[in-house]
């Protein structure tokens, strides 16, 4: 479960990310990267551009205008968005899978 509030707290900085903070660009690209395991060649053909300006991007030498980080901060959030979605879907609901299997196994013996 805390990788489930992981992404809802980072789905949470997203939406209320400031584009003109160069700095928050940087820690948020670098934790979405982190937690979705995304990749450098990924990313950039998704946004059309050089896996070398992705890196930078994420290591912190380079950011793009405001304007762009606007749209990566959009479109990092519905990434991390289908992320928690996904894995509240794979959660089993508070065990009862577990258990329902369990009794079924001891009710046929």
């Amino acid at each position: 479960m805390a990788r489930i509030e992981e992404l809802r707290a980072l789905s949470s900085d997203l939406a209320k990310a400031d584009p003109e903070n160069r700095e928050a660009f940087h820690a948020l690209v670098g934790r979405v990267f982190a937690l979705l395991s995304l990749k450098d060649e990924d990313f950039a053909h998704q946004f059309g551009m050089s896996r070398p300006s992705v890196t930078r991007w994420r290591n912190g030498s380079t950011a793009p205008h405001p304007a762009v980080r606007r749209q990566v901060f959009a479109r990092l959030a519905r990434r991390v968005r289908e992320a928690t979605s996904n894995e509240e879907k794979a959660a089993p609901a508070g065990g009862a899978n577990f258990s329902g299997q369990v009794l079924a196994a001891k009710g046929s013996n």
